[in-house]
């Protein structure tokens, strides 16, 4: 059997898959698109999104080459997956299935809630400016790696370029590692100090606090549901510049 159609979707048999009790986009509520389907070449009348696979609704999409889509001309629109299971799939008799049922467009907003088993919904992967030629992206690659430099208060720059702060995210795992240093004095006064900013896409939906070495002592850092990674002085004294102040957390994304 061969698939005409650059749009694929795939089922899984006997894995009693339903929009009911299957009804999820990765990538969307905290989750992820397997893989690909990034975006490229906005243009004042197009997108590209380059090949990729995401799984919604217990079925698995894929985007077999990279394709470029019409847009509205000089607007805001969302670049995503237009689902319409009351649609039937088509067999040519010859073995060549075509997928009705999802398809990549532009529309002007979201509708529907695939986690609710909605059979009739768009699902935005990003939101695309062709006036200003630009995108925004809406879901979360399972897996990112970069590094948290040049964000937050100058004061705390990295401590040298092996402990660089970096993140990294697999899933709705997300973990911070590196260290910095307190460039000038740091009072024993209880503000919190802002040290790095994480991406909108990486952030935990309430503070967390942890216990760190500090000068010897201990001390505190948190992150915030708004994304700054904030460190205080609890020493007990004011320190001078060049301390070493490490960053370590893991949280589980909701």
């Amino acid at each position: 059997m061969t698939l005409n159609t650059n749009e694929i979707v795939y089922t899984a048999d006997l894995m009693n898959i339903s929009p009911a009790n299957d009804a999820q986009i990765y990538g969307k509520g905290g989750n992820y698109i397997l893989s690909g389907l990034e975006i490229r070449a906005v243009t004042s009348t197009s997108a590209t999104l380059t090949a990729g696979r995401a799984l919604i609704l217990g079925r698995l999409f894929e985007l077999k080459a990279k394709t470029q889509y019409t847009l509205t001309a000089g607007t805001s629109q969302y670049l995503g997956l237009e689902i319409d299971l009351t649609k039937e799939n088509t067999d040519d008799g010859m073995g060549n299935i075509t997928n009705n049922q999802f398809t990549v467009k532009s529309n002007d907003g979201e509708y529907g809630d695939t986690r609710l088993g909605d059979v009739q919904s768009f699902v935005a992967f990003y939101q695309v400016n062709t006036q200003t030629q630009t995108s925004t992206q809406l879901v979360q690659p399972y897996y990112d790696f970069r590094l948290l430099d040049g964000y937050g208060d100058v004061g705390f720059p990295d401590f040298n370029s092996i402990e660089t702060p970096r993140l990294i995210k697999q899933g709705k795992v997300v973990s911070i590692y590196g260290a910095v240093k307190n460039a000038s004095y740091v009072a024993n006064n209880g503000s919190w100090l802002t040290v790095r900013v994480l991406p909108q896409m990486y952030r935990p939906y309430q503070n967390i606090n942890k216990a760190i070495i500090f000068n010897g002592k201990l001390s505190e850092m948190r992150i915030t549901s708004g994304g700054d990674l904030q460190f205080v002085n609890r020493t007990g004294a004011g320190v001078n510049g060049g301390g070493f102040i490490p960053l370590a957390f893991t949280f589980v994304q909701q």
